[in-house]
């Protein structure tokens, strides 16, 4: 059919325009009356026009389908084509998720899930859809919803009577549970972490034990038992290493430090953070580059590297911020403030300690909430004003009580130090037993631990 002649009409009445670009487009010139004739086409012919334009589209542009896969699902969704348009939804996410682009791979990502109950698609496309859902949710600091995003998830594999999708939903729900996130619940991610011990044997499932026991280390670490997380961790690590568990390794050696820091192995923490970080760029995940890059500057700072620590701190901030990870740039800040204050920067020492607590409570994460607020009230009352380093370090001690108990003797401690540094030393007594008592139930597992025996001693010089 030759349009040329109706183009040329609707051109010379002011109704198109061609596209200087582009030989064969043209463009309404106003939107409504773009709508209005949109809207005055029958269901039957708008879907037919859809389609048309969408196979146009895969036909011309197929080298290219990953650049227009988000508009090829609008034009399917409209065609009521579910096929294509979950296809072309989930490929628009995976590409706007490498970018880090959350809130476009979010919208793209519900858009397939919504078309899941209808289609009933393949296994894996399922579980490749709620997992990446679930993963930017997290990344945007919305626990609540990704844990609901997997609760779905699970409820499809029972529907399916399906117990890889069950197995699925359960293992990202422990990790949720087991991280030091705003839903951290050591009871329930070690229910959760049953239930899917059970089918992964069930299933023969050596991936996804690999995924569990990375997951009880994760979650023994958090709650001081410094020997289960070693040995899950190692466990992990043996089963990961022996399928070539690329991702699972990486995730399994960033925070396998943790256990071998508390076991007084400095420079293996610092080699299995080095051999994660070389996956993660293998992997192309920024985000978790990110966390790498933080928690080495961690290590650095501990083994007095300040330089090499700065210079982490650096790559992490930056990345963080380009993709827009407000966890990074909670974490990349949280260990720079201690290395500022103890160089005298003190405006700088603030600034990064105020932002790391502002972005972790903002994404969810609870150690700078804790650990951040804790330095900046150490700091106040090492300048000599202890009332308000003493009401910082509360607000710490209400976020332990409420979502982290493990590190509650930390922050009694911090308050003990305060208050001896004060001159009150009946009540600086009173929080340093407090803190002591906690820490008898549990092993040394991080530097925190250590607080109170250093209050304690203040406490002694004091006297």
């Amino acid at each position: 059919m030759n349009l040329s002649p109706y183009l040329s009409q609707l051109e010379s009445i002011d109704i198109v325009r061609q596209l200087k670009d582009a030989e064969l487009a043209y463009a309404f010139r106003h939107q409504l009356t773009q709508e209005t004739v949109y809207h005055s086409l029958l269901n039957k012919s708008r879907r037919e026009i859809h389609r048309a334009v969408a196979q146009v589209y895969e036909e011309f542009y197929r080298a290219e389908l990953d650049q227009y896969a988000a508009l090829l699902a609008v034009h399917y969704a409209e065609a009521g084509d579910d096929v294509k348009t979950f296809e072309y939804a989930l490929r628009a996410g995976q590409v706007a998720r490498r970018k880090n682009a959350n809130a476009e791979a979010l919208a793209n990502f519900s858009r397939a899930r919504a078309i899941v109950p209808r289609l009933n698609p393949p296994r894996e496309a399922v579980i490749h859809l709620y997992d990446a859902r679930g993963d930017v949710l997290e990344v945007m600091g919305r626990h609540d919803a990704a844990l609901e995003n997997y609760a779905e998830l699970h409820r499809i594999g029972v529907e399916r009577n399906d117990r890889a999708l069950e197995l699925a939903a359960l293992m990202e729900s422990i990790t949720v549970h087991s991280a030091p996130t705003s839903k951290f619940n050591p009871d329930l991610a070690r229910q959760i972490a049953e239930q899917a011990f059970h089918i992964a044997d069930e299933l023969n499932d050596r991936a996804a034990e690999a995924k569990i026991l990375w997951n009880l280390m994760l979650l023994n670490g958090m709650t001081g038992n410094r020997d289960a997380a070693m040995r899950y961790g190692e466990q992990a690590l043996f089963v990961a290493r022996e399928k070539n568990l690329r991702e699972t390794l990486a995730f399994i050696l960033n925070d396998m430090y943790r256990p071998y820091i508390a076991d007084g192995k400095l420079e293996r923490g610092l080699e299995v953070l080095e051999e994660a970080q070389g996956l993660w760029k293998e992997l192309d995940n920024q985000n978790m580059l990110t966390d790498n890059l933080s928690s080495l500057a961690m290590l650095y700072t501990f083994s007095g590297q300040y330089a090499r620590a700065l210079a982490a701190h650096r790559d992490a901030l930056a990345t963080s911020e380009a993709i827009g990870n407000l966890w990074g740039q909670s974490f990349s800040r949280l260990v720079v403030g201690k290395i500022f204050f103890d160089h005298g920067e003190i405006a700088h020492a603030i600034d990064a300690m105020e932002k790391s607590v502002r972005y972790g409570q903002e994404a969810g994460f609870i150690v700078a909430e804790i650990w951040a607020q804790s330095d900046l009230a150490h700091l106040y009352t090492a300048l000599g004003d202890q009332a308000r380093g003493i009401e910082i370090e509360m607000r710490a001690r209400e976020v332990s009580e409420k979502k982290f108990p493990r590190w509650l003797p930390y922050t009694l401690g911090t308050l003990a130090r305060g208050y001896a540094a004060a001159g009150n030393l009946p009540e600086a007594e009173a929080y340093v037993k407090q803190a002591i008592a906690g820490l008898k139930e549990s092993e040394f597992y991080w530097e925190g631990d250590l607080i109170p025996y250093l209050a304690e001693t203040e406490i002694a010089l004091a006297q």
